[in-house]
C-alpha cells in the first residue's frame, strides 16, 4: 500500500492513523507473488471500518464504507481509497479495519486486517 496523503500514518503492520475531521486519500497497488499487476478491471475494493469484528452481511455497523470501483495505473492495479471530513469525524480510539477485493464471481479474498486510529486535532478552526 503506497501513502498519498500527509495526513495519514501507516505503520509496519498495516496500522492506519488519522486526524479527526482530516480529508485522507491512499492508494492500494495490487501485485502478485512475483510483483507483476493484478488487473482488476472488473473487481471491486471494499474498505471497511468497524469499532468491533461482526458477521453482519450489510456491514450496517461499520462507521466507514467505501466501494471503489474505478482503477488506475498502468496495469490497472491501483485503488483510490478517499476519506472525507466526514468519514473521519468520528470519536477518537482505535478501530478495526479491513480491505478486500471482490471479483466478478463474488469471490471474496481480504488484502489487509489492521488497526485504525482515529486522533484528535488540536486546530478546529478553518477560516
Amino acid at each position: 500500500m503506497s501513502l498519498t496523503s500527509p495526513h495519514l500514518v501507516l505503520g509496519d503492520n498495516g496500522e492506519i492513523s488519522v486526524t479527526q475531521g482530516d480529508n485522507v486519500s491512499f492508494s492500494i497497488t495490487v501485485v502478485d507473488a512475483s510483483n507483476a499487476a493484478i488487473n482488476l478491471a472488473g473487481y471491486s475494493v471494499f474498505f471497511t471500518v468497524k469499532e468491533f469484528y461482526d458477521k453482519d452481511d450489510s456491514d450496517s455497523r461499520a462507521l466507514i464504507k467505501k466501494k471503489i470501483t474505478t482503477f488506475s495505473g498502468t496495469g490497472n492495479n491501483i485503488a483510490t481509497v478517499t476519506l472525507t471530513s466526514t468519514d473521519t469525524d468520528i470519536a477518537t480510539k482505535r478501530y478495526k479495519y479491513d480491505i478486500q477485493l471482490v471479483n466478478t464471481s463474488n469471490e471474496v479474498q481480504t488484502v489487509i486486517l489492521a488497526g485504525f486510529t482515529v486522533t484528535p486535532q488540536v486546530t478546529n478552526r478553518v477560516v
